[in-house]
């Protein structure tokens, strides 16, 4: 099922997050709390629920400022996936990719996500060692 959200974009030196509606990786923390009580908690990303647009690269246009704080739609899987550590729902949104080519990024290796949370306070998990 996919399902329909937005989110503001916000610019660094060379970063770009979409920053995302926080009850949504809020209730999804919850019910996975809920369901898997008995395993560690996930917390809330840093950044809270956000998209990572442009992780680390260097941004070729000087046009932050026309788009800094632009709000874009996006959809995403009902589905929660987790590498281990981090807690993510797949994305879908083509607009993303022209936000990095507009800064000279190119498509991303990664797939777009949103960051639902971490399990970072349990120290027991090796992705953090």
């Amino acid at each position: 099922m996919l399902v329909k959200s937005s989110g503001k974009l916000k610019l660094f030196n060379t970063w770009a997050l979409l920053e995302c509606d926080d009850q949504i990786g809020a209730m999804y923390r919850s019910l996975y709390s809920l369901e898997y009580f008995y395993r560690p908690r996930i917390q809330r990303p840093v950044w809270g629920s956000h998209i990572s647009v442009i992780r680390g690269e260097t941004l070729l246009n000087e046009t932050k400022n026309e788009i800094d704080g632009m709000t874009i739609e996006f959809v995403y899987l009902l589905d929660m996936q987790t590498n281990g550590c981090h807690f993510y729902m797949p994305v879908i949104c083509p607009v993303l990719d022209d936000i990095r080519e507009l800064f000279g990024c190119g498509k991303s290796i990664v797939n777009y996500h949103l960051s639902i949370g971490n399990t970072r306070n349990d120290l027991s998990n090796t992705c953090y060692r």
